[in-house]
């Protein structure tokens, strides 16, 4: 056991230590209820409010990983076929001009 911060009412509780303490967890307790009120979106965002962000890490366990790259893989076919329509038609068009000349 060990004791963590809640994310939501920012009390301390005792947690079991695991994989599952790398995210943030609601405590346990049933008055857990934020401090303060969310702070509503604005409806137009304005460029200069807007800050870059570099991504340093992502944790991703490796069946995610794997199931994601197989799913990327195939999303993919659909624009090799369309690579491959479009080069066939240039080779046809080349092909045509090449030999009327």
């Amino acid at each position: 056991m060990s004791e963590a911060k809640c994310h939501v009412c920012e009390r301390m509780y005792e947690e079991e230590v695991g994989r599952e303490d790398l995210y943030p967890k609601k405590c346990n307790y049933k008055d857990c209820e934020p401090k303060e009120t969310p702070i509503e979106k604005p409806k137009s965002i304005k460029k200069k409010n807007v800050k870059a962000v570099q991504v340093v890490d992502i944790n991703m366990s490796f069946s995610s990983m794997v199931s994601f790259m197989v799913k990327w893989t195939i999303a993919s076919i659909p624009a090799m076929i369309i690579l491959f329509m479009i080069g066939l038609l240039f080779t046809a068009v080349f092909t045509f001009i090449s030999s009327n000349f």
